[in-house]
């Protein structure tokens, strides 16, 4: 399936690398030659230099045989219209990234008489991210299916954890928490555990469990939660902004600091009941005095060297509730190595719905409309582990049976955690059957799922 990206920003070029990985053909489009020389470089796609709101460049660049545009530049205006010629001539699906909070009321009207199938704000989903890796201590990540009935979560096993050394099959009676560990990566191989697997020291969990179990299943392993009273963003940057309103939503005090002097003007004109401080948070005393009686510290200047800097300083002044933006995978690394892996890009959080989109379109055939039963994905562990959630159809050829008969054969590394049905999650067990317009949640180690059907061997 060929795939158009327009926009050689971190989001388009974190695209490239992952819709590359999935097999499809990628063209990507920029009026910077530089950057098409780099991402064709580094990646198997092909590159055009030039406007994609252009209905001669998308006909050079295959929008006759495309399945999907991305629209992803910097310029929320140059992403619509694109979506717009594009829908214009013919293409399937678009997707654009929409920034700007101004635009917001109006996306209904962009979907519907623009031609855009889906609208995606990074900066707005990171802040969203932010807010939830807070609430947890660091190496955990939580999301959250559907309505946030059931959640998944990136746990690791720490030195000195009651998870260390316990076998799966007595992981209940351990902390006495109804769980379930779907995968687990040791070594960076991601695989779908069997029942005599035991948890090691270091290893990541991919953990599931149904409302508020996960909760108590974090402090039963020692990870506790902390309530967040003050909270200290640095960075007046569009993610900053969009923090600051989430955190003043859920009655969390911000204490927002920025150095450019205008923006912090445009910032307290925006937001009059909002604590803005003018500063330069690269200067110790300055960040020292804004650091005291802060619960958490964000970052969100835009410079990953800057970010790293101040996030390490304000780990060493004793905040235990640090996130920041870095965009780099290197910096990334690294920073995960050293033990502090509250750490977020705009460049990640996108990507999911993304390849949902695509993953939907590769399987449409000419005999059947566009409607995979994959209705949400979230990717752990830099994507060698997904959790997707499908909706159930007369498709399904094991509908009826039960989990545990043998001729209901999964595929390896792919695991059934939960069923939803007439507004009821269960955890899936080997009794339970699955049936026509029940919804699944299904997690799998380095596959890349596209419908239920796929699930079975």
């Amino acid at each position: 399936m060929r795939v158009l990206i327009v926009g050689v920003s971190k989001v388009g070029e974190s695209l490239v690398k992952y819709i590359c990985k999935e097999g499809h053909d990628v063209v990507v489009i920029d009026t910077n030659e530089a950057k098409i020389d780099m991402i064709t470089d580094r990646y198997d796609c092909n590159g055009f230099v030039g406007n994609g709101t252009s209905v001669d460049m998308l006909k050079k660049a295959g929008i006759d045989s495309a399945s999907l545009l991305v629209a992803v530049t910097k310029q929320d205006e140059v992403n619509i219209l694109c979506a717009c010629v594009a829908k214009k001539l013919g293409i399937k699906r678009t997707i654009a990234a929409v920034r700007n909070p101004e635009y917001k009321s109006e996306h209904p009207f962009l979907k519907k008489e623009m031609g855009i199938d889906t609208i995606v704000n990074p900066e707005r989903l990171a802040a969203g991210e932010v807010s939830r890796m807070l609430r947890y201590p660091e190496g955990v990540r939580v999301e959250q299916f559907g309505h946030g009935d059931v959640r998944v979560a990136s746990v690791p096993v720490k030195p000195g954890s009651i998870l260390v050394d316990v076998p799966l099959a007595k992981l209940r009676e351990v902390v006495d928490v109804q769980v379930l560990v779907c995968a687990i990566e040791r070594k960076d191989k991601a695989v779908v555990p069997k029942g005599d697997a035991v948890l090691k020291e270091g290893d990541k969990l991919t953990v599931l469990a149904i409302g508020d179990a996960m909760h108590e299943f974090v402090e039963k392993i020692g990870l506790v939660e902390k309530t967040i009273k003050k909270v200290l963003v640095i960075g007046g940057s569009r993610i900053g902004r969009y923090l600051l309103e989430e955190m003043q939503e859920k009655g969390i005090s911000v204490k927002l600091m920025e150095c450019n002097q205008e923006k912090c003007q445009m910032l307290l004109s925006k937001y009059p009941k909002a604590h803005i401080v003018c500063g330069n948070a690269l200067e110790t005393e300055v960040l020292k005095k804004e650091l005291v009686g802060m619960d958490a510290c964000v970052t969100t200047t835009g410079n990953d060297d800057e970010n790293l800097i101040i996030s390490m300083f304000a780990k060493s002044f004793g905040i235990d509730r640090i996130s920041a933006e870095i965009d780099n995978n290197n910096y990334a690394k690294m920073i995960r190595d050293s033990g502090m892996s509250h750490i977020f890009s705009t460049q990640d959080v996108s990507i999911a719905g993304v390849l949902r989109n695509a993953r939907v379109l590769s399987r449409d055939t000419k005999e059947m409309e566009i409607s995979s039963s994959i209705k949400w994905l979230y990717t752990f562990h830099e994507g060698r582990i997904e959790a997707a959630e499908f909706q159930i159809d007369k498709a399904f050829k094991n509908c009826g049976k039960q989990l545990m008969d043998p001729s209901f054969k999964l595929r390896n590394n792919v695991l059934i955690a939960t069923i939803s049905r007439d507004n009821e999650v269960m955890l899936a067990t080997g009794s339970s059957t699955i049936e026509n317009g029940d919804r699944i949640i299904v997690v799998s180690a380095d596959k890349h799922l596209v419908d239920a059907v796929e699930i079975l061997a």
